[in-house]
């Protein structure tokens, strides 16, 4: 009798876990049909989101010192961004939520993010590009390989992804992931070790009038010669070329950002007594056909 009652209960529970997995996997459906994971999960588009943050220190792995002409002006800069960003009083506010699901989806329904965003074939389609140095990470003198961390720039227009806003809510501006449009193959060509192209995915900032700004952070591997015939006071130069890879210079036409003659910025260390500046940022010193 003990042996048909446990047969029995243990029927049962196999029933109930079947049971419970059908239903599982229709409420993952239904939950996840019509969501969008590039819109704020708020019913107003003004109301904050609120987002608790911790961190636990498992191991510090490593501290390499020293520190090569850190931007001190920058990283305070990122120190500013991740307080706001961390910040529960403090968000940015965005337009109706309702419209910005829908015009995400009516501007990438058809998109093709492997075509040029130009009317014509033949055109070209002018690349704003423009790079920050955030740190020199190393300098490996033996290798003759520099790394350096970078936040790069790139400005462009894309008719494809404008829209009139008066149509749409007064949305002026989107946030859309970088994979799911199309970006300028601009890579480092004189890399030295991992990856030329920019592996960091970040959201691209999409205007109405279809400007869009892309601002990926990036750490490079560069050759850079080392000529230690005056160490230790000798003077290094070395320049990172970037460039397009899949289009020659008539379909692709990089600009440098910001423009030539832009004042320069002095750049403080944290003590305010040693600056250093670039007198040219960027130079355009190639063009192919």
């Amino acid at each position: 009798m003990r042996s048909i009652v446990f047969v029995l209960g243990l029927s049962l529970a196999i029933f109930y876990v079947v049971e419970s997995n059908r239903y599982a996997e229709q409420l993952y459906e239904d939950l996840l049909y019509y969501y969008n994971k590039n819109v704020r999960p708020v019913k107003n588009a003004s109301e904050s989101i609120k987002v608790k943050f911790g961190a636990s220190l498992i191991r510090i792995i490593d501290v390499r010192l020293p520190s090569f002409f850190p931007d001190f002006a920058a990283i305070r800069e990122l120190a500013r961004a991740r307080i706001i960003g961390l910040s529960l009083a403090i968000f940015y506010v965005v337009e109706s939520n309702r419209y910005a699901e829908q015009l995400y989806e009516d501007l990438l329904y058809y998109y093709n993010k492997n075509v040029r965003p130009v009317k014509n074939a033949s055109e070209s389609i002018k690349v704003k590009f423009g790079a920050s140095l955030i740190r020199i990470i190393d300098v490996d003198e033996v290798n003759q390989v520099l790394t350096t961390n970078l936040w790069l720039e790139m400005q462009w227009f894309d008719y494809k992804l404008s829209w009139d806003p008066a149509r749409w809510g007064g949305i002026r501006k989107l946030h859309i992931p970088s994979d799911q449009i199309w970006i300028p193959d601009i890579l480092l060509y004189n890399n030295a070790d991992g990856e030329p192209h920019i592996t960091i995915q970040s959201d691209a900032l999409v205007y109405h009038n279809g400007l869009i700004v892309w601002k990926p952070p990036s750490i490079y591997k560069s050759f850079c010669p080392i000529n230690i015939e005056y160490f230790p006071y000798d003077s290094q130069s070395c320049t990172l070329k970037f460039g397009g890879w899949s289009y020659n210079g008539f379909l692709l036409d990089v600009r440098q950002l910001p423009s030539a003659g832009s004042p320069i910025i002095n750049r403080e260390d944290e003590s305010g007594k040693e600056y250093q500046y670039l007198e040219k940022g960027m130079d355009l010193s190639g063009f192919y056909q």
